[in-house]
């Protein structure tokens, strides 16, 4: 095993070290393909704002951001959306759901948001899983509903600490109008995958993101123990691939779609284990590292090929 494998591999047991996880990383393949229920696990991607080296205001969007920024807790964050992993049905290509200024909501095109999702905006999504029996369809069910919906910058109002009460007052139906992090919390509580604890009028991305956070560190818990051994050099190079390969399509399907998931998956559970016992830059880090993985997997993908991935099950 070369140097680099047995950092990776020495890296993950620290990570893992708790008792919680380690069952999730020694099931064998073979007995998750058995498990049946789909994809158990959906993701939130956060994007945290651009440095700025000065307060220059062009536009309607720029002033938006930095009022986001300015006004919001810690980690501030600018926007956020839902990510599916792919699957083997005809929905599986849906994956990235969002709203945007001046656009109604919708599934992202992955043609277009190459240059927005990998190189515009590199480095700085973080992602935040969300367990559930059956997530992504449920997950994708709900988005469907919320097709088309008005961006509303007055909700941004409702979501500040001073005029967080006046989220009462307004709609939160489905379908009624809402930026990204209040159509975001309302899909979420609609599937059922998180039960917000505020009318998802009251939510900025950066207090959705400290809500969600909580609770899929409070979920790790729930994960039965067992000794583990690691990951395999197999993850370990696939890993090394998605993450630091050449950014190309044809990286993706040297990996495959299986390879990705598992990869995903050890990911995932990484960023898990570091909500319990890691600082706040072990959780950036690792949340940086499954956000890339999860875009460069979903944008790049080639969707004619298929996938098996449906099958490869996380842990809830």
């Amino acid at each position: 095993m070369s140097e680099k494998r047995v950092t990776w591999a020495a890296f993950f047991s620290n990570m893992f070290s708790s008792a919680q996880l380690r069952r999730a990383l020694s099931t064998p393949r073979a007995s998750r393909d058995e498990e049946k229920g789909g994809i158990h696990v959906a993701f939130v991607l956060f994007l945290e704002p651009k440095e700025r080296r000065g307060r220059r205001f062009s536009s309607l969007e720029n002033t938006l951001e930095y009022m986001i920024e300015a006004f919001q807790p810690a980690p501030a964050l600018l926007h956020c959306e839902l990510l599916v992993p792919p699957a083997s049905s005809a929905e599986g290509c849906k994956n990235s759901f969002a709203t945007y200024i001046g656009q109604k909501s919708a599934w992202q095109d992955k043609a277009d948001g190459f240059n927005y999702y990998l190189i515009e905006n590199i480095g700085r999504w973080r992602a935040v899983p969300i367990f559930k029996h059956g997530a992504a369809d449920l997950l994708r069910a709900e988005c469907d509903r919320e097709i088309g919906v008005e961006y509303s910058i007055a909700r941004y109002l409702t979501a500040l600490a001073p005029f967080r009460w006046t989220s009462k007052l307004v709609s939160d139906d489905r379908r009624s109008p809402a930026h990204c992090a209040s159509l975001t919390a309302r899909v979420l509580r609609n599937s059922n995958l998180h039960m917000s604890v505020r009318p998802s009028a009251s939510y900025g991305p950066s207090t959705l993101y400290r809500e969600l956070v909580h609770a899929a560190s409070l979920k790790s818990y729930a994960v039965d123990t067992e000794d583990w051994s690691g990951v395999t050099s197999e993850v370990e190079e696939d890993l090394e691939q998605l993450l630091r390969g050449v950014m190309s399509r044809e990286t993706i399907a040297s990996i495959g779609d299986s390879g990705c998931n598992e990869v995903v998956r050890a990911l995932t559970l990484r960023a898990s284990s570091a909500l319990n016992k890691g600082d706040d830059s072990m959780r950036r880090l690792t949340q940086q590292q499954l956000a890339t993985a999860l875009l460069r997997w979903t944008i790049l993908r080639d969707e004619t090929s298929g996938t098996d991935a449906e099958q490869q099950t996380l842990p809830i």
